[in-house]
């Protein structure tokens, strides 16, 4: 399923990358860990083929893959803090 989109999550990378550009140092770190994680990439595959079964713009898909994957990413450290755990479960 993701060689569909090969092209498309290069482009996904790199919005993200450049959303959690920061002049901060703490911030740009923590952007720098959120990339380099990497992961199946699963919830922007999902945007891209949504969009274009429907026929959408390739832009749109790749501003809501970064949305939810940003959304994603919030609510797991927003859980890390909660639970006041050390480790990711």
């Amino acid at each position: 399923m993701v060689e569909l989109v090969e092209a498309e999550l290069r482009e996904f990378e790199a919005a993200l990358t450049a959303e959690l550009r920061s002049d901060v140092a703490f911030i740009q770190a923590i952007g720098d860990e959120l990339v380099s994680a990497g992961g199946k990439r699963l919830r922007p595959t999902l945007a891209y083929l949504a969009s274009a079964l429907i026929g959408g713009r390739r832009s749109d898909a790749t501003t809501v893959g970064v949305a939810v994957e940003l959304l994603h990413s919030a609510s797991l450290l927003h859980d890390d803090l909660i639970d006041d755990s050390p480790t990711r479960r």
